[in-house]
């Protein structure tokens, strides 16, 4: 039988397209969490999220001033929760729909404020 990957910590990707192919990968690796940020979430957010991640069958949900999916943390692959279309408005809603349906504990980070 073929040793286990050593645990590599959380591995951070690109929302969006290619996100599964990409957590799949991730976790083979031996990661122990994948951590899927929009181009322009914010450092400090991903620090956030990314220390919620500690514990097992736990999902991390960020959602975007519109809706959409700005953060995703996973401790389990979902490919639901992976096969997402993060930028549509609802897709945060979606997530944690599909989040809960999976028994993941739910971690949700504040929505971020648009500037007035």
């Amino acid at each position: 039988m073929a040793d286990a990957p050593d645990p590599q910590g959380v591995a951070r990707l690109a929302i969006g397209d290619g996100g599964l192919r990409a957590a799949v990968a991730a976790f083979a690796a031996g990661h122990t969490a994948v951590l899927l940020a929009a181009p322009d979430a914010h450092a400090a957010l991903l620090d956030v999220a990314e220390a919620e991640l500690g514990a097992p069958m736990t999902a991390v949900i960020g959602p975007g001033p519109d809706g959409s999916l700005a953060v995703l943390g996973l401790t389990e692959l979902v490919p639901a929760l992976l096969a997402l279309d993060a930028a549509r408005p609802g897709a945060a809603a979606e997530a944690l729909r599909l989040a809960a349906d999976a028994d993941l504990s739910l971690v949700v980070l504040p929505a971020p404020v648009e500037p007035a």
